[in-house]
């Protein structure tokens, strides 16, 4: 399940099928063989444990955005305390997503122009790109970067061979800069089941997604 949500221009304010609903229709594609595993994406721990009262066949993995200007904690933790794998989706950020409804909602500020991350970049002889993935893979989690350009996908490929040092791990996940990159405002709005952001992510917000929010309504 992409997102926990109906499309963009859904009109009512319950999901129709249900996500239980379409949960199960799910599982009997493992039932009849169709497919090997499968998952969710975009989950909060909430909308997670929810799945998890009534699912059959638990969640192979649930993809989520990852990078260190959005550490994405609570559901990364989660996932892992339940045997459910985290894929990192955006693992650079994507501050200039064409997607409808997401440019503006997010600061046109990027993981890979930050002062941290391009020194620790320089400082073990790696891309800024590299030192995200790497990011990600030391927490445990699987990435699938994207890139259309062929020397940036070998170069997103070459991160696994070698480590960035514990102090500068706790450095990067001393960011203060959090923010979600697609904060899935395009399936919010008053007539739906998520009036809000806070509603669609239970919670699960940074506080600059609101101020910015609140700014494009003045």
């Amino acid at each position: 399940m992409h997102w926990p949500a109906q499309g963009p221009g859904y009109e009512g304010k319950t999901m129709d099928p249900s996500i239980k609903q379409t949960w199960a229709e799910m599982e009997k594609l493992v039932d009849e063989g169709l497919v090997a595993a499968i998952g969710i994406s975009n989950f909060s721990v909430k909308k997670t444990k929810e799945l998890l009262s009534y699912a059959r066949i638990k969640p192979a993995a649930n993809q989520v955005e990852l990078h260190p200007y959005f550490r994405n904690s609570a559901i990364s933790e989660y996932c892992k305390s339940q045997g459910i794998i985290i894929t990192a989706y955006s693992p650079l950020g994507t501050p200039d997503s064409p997607a409808a409804g997401f440019a503006e909602n997010v600061e046109a500020k990027k993981p890979m122009d930050d002062p941290l991350i391009n020194k620790i970049a320089k400082d073990l002889g790696k891309s800024p790109a590299q030192i995200c993935i790497r990011w990600n893979l030391q927490q445990g989690h699987s990435v699938i970067p994207k890139s259309a350009t062929d020397s940036r996908i070998v170069e997103n490929l070459q991160v696994v061979d070698f480590t960035i040092p514990a102090a500068q791990m706790k450095e990067l996940n001393g960011i203060e800069h959090q923010m979600r990159m697609l904060d899935g405002a395009f399936v919010c709005g008053p007539n739906t089941p998520y009036p809000t952001i806070s509603d669609l992510w239970d919670g699960e917000v940074p506080q600059k997604n609101l101020d910015r929010i609140a700014a494009l309504k003045k």
